[in-house]
Order: C-alpha cells, then structure tokens, then sequence
C-alpha cells in the first residue's frame, strides 16, 4: 500500500492537475492524505469535487505551518511505502514504479528523485533539478547545504519510528528526514526527473541564501535535531541493526 501526504494551503490554482497526475499512478488501496493548514481559497472545493475515495481530507482549524502539517499528514498515512508530494507539482507517468522498484534492498529506507523545474507556466528552466543544486546523497553534504527536496522524496513506514514527530525547531521536513534516514540506514538519489517542480511567486520555500545568523541557528538546532534521533534509535535497536 502507497500513502502520498501532502499539506495545502491556498492551492486552488495547481492542486487539481496535481492531483490528477497523482491518482493516475496510484491503485484502489492506495491513498493520499492531505492535510488542509486552514485555506481561504478553493482548495477544499476542488478536492471534494473529485469525489475519488482514496482522498483523504484533514482539516487544520487554524494555520500552522507546512512542517507541523506534514508531520500530521505523516502520522496518519497507512501505507507501506510513503510519497511526499506538493500542491502545485506534476507527478511525471511511471513516477511510483520507479521509486517502488528502488526499494529492492532492506537498508534502502529513502529514495529521492530528480526533478525538471520549471515556472508557472510549466516552462522548464532546468532539466534536472540534481545538476541544478548539486545534488547527492551524504550526510555531511546535506548537514553542510541541504539537497533532499522533500516533494521528491519517499520512505518506508518503518521510519515514522525515528522522525516523528519533527523536532519543533526544524525548518523543514525533508533535511530532517534526509539526514535521519542517512544516520540509519541508506538514501538513494535517483537520477531520473520523475516530477516537474513548479517554482513560482507564491511557492512556500525560497531558495534564497540565508544570513550568517540564520545559518548558524539552523546548524545549532539540526544537531540537537540528529542528538535527538539518536535517542530515538536506542528505543528502536532494530534499525542498528540492518541486513
């Protein structure tokens, strides 16, 4: 069973081709649970009118950020393998099969993929989102410059063990998950472009470079984050231990 969770918020404009390139790869027991962070748009509109039973809609009755929602969205998935999506993304066809088929080994727990980015108008500007920021797997890489893009991403269950919840001084999901899944067992980047990443005025995360301040507060709390997983696997001692 596949779960892809996705958090919403004001996605009226892209959230329903998105969708649609979605379903299209998904089957009857799969689903996708969608976290609504307390939208003023179409948003719950457009979803409801798909009427498809394996939407599943969560309501935020105030907004609370796209981190806590993600967490939210995580915590509820049944599936076996978990798919992050965006709201205003394009699933490219055999996106699930691919990544499905990448999880042959056991120490596999995340894939990630590449992804042609393009505007909003669905433009591509680069081909391959991996030679655009110079992504690869790695911890020391990803602690130093994040390249896990979190709506390319997918893990297994079994990793709700050690990264929920996100630790609350997280910037985002996908460098925690990253490098959680790094420090346990193996992260697969694939060089295939299986999504377009639509960047665009109102897209959540900039890739703007941050102020030395900043940079240093984020560093401080990503190794409490990393402290705090390895806490986590004492109590799960089975992830140490991993064929």
């Amino acid at each position: 069973m596949i779960s892809v969770c996705m958090a919403v918020f004001n996605g009226e404009q892209f959230l329903e081709r998105q969708l649609e390139s979605i379903l299209k790869q998904l089957g009857d027991d799969d689903e996708i649970v969608i976290v609504n962070d307390a939208s003023e748009d179409n948003t719950v509109v457009i979803i409801d009118s798909m009427h498809d039973p394996r939407i599943r809609l969560l309501e935020n009755k105030k907004n609370i950020g796209p981190l806590k929602s993600f967490e939210k969205s995580v915590g509820e998935a049944r599936g076996d393998y978990i798919f992050f999506a965006d709201q205003d993304d394009l699933w490219l066809p055999n996106k699930v099969q691919y990544v499905i088929d990448c999880f042959i080994s056991s120490r596999v727990l995340a894939v990630v993929t590449d992804a042609k980015v393009a505007n909003e108008k669905e433009e591509i500007m680069h081909e391959s989102y991996f030679k655009w920021r110079n992504s690869g797997p790695g911890f020391l890489k990803n602690f130093y410059k994040n390249s896990f893009l979190g709506c390319c991403m997918a893990i297994r269950k079994e990793c709700k063990d050690f990264i929920l919840p996100f630790p609350p001084f997280s910037y985002m999901h996908d460098r925690w998950i990253g490098l959680a899944c790094t420090m346990v067992g193996e992260v697969r980047f694939l060089p295939c472009p299986l999504l377009i990443y639509r960047r665009h005025e109102s897209t959540v995360t900039q890739m703007k470079p941050s102020c030395i301040w900043k940079i240093f507060n984020l560093r401080f709390f990503l190794v409490l984050s990393l402290v705090m997983v390895s806490l986590r696997l004492l109590r799960f001692r089975r992830f140490l231990f991993l064929p």
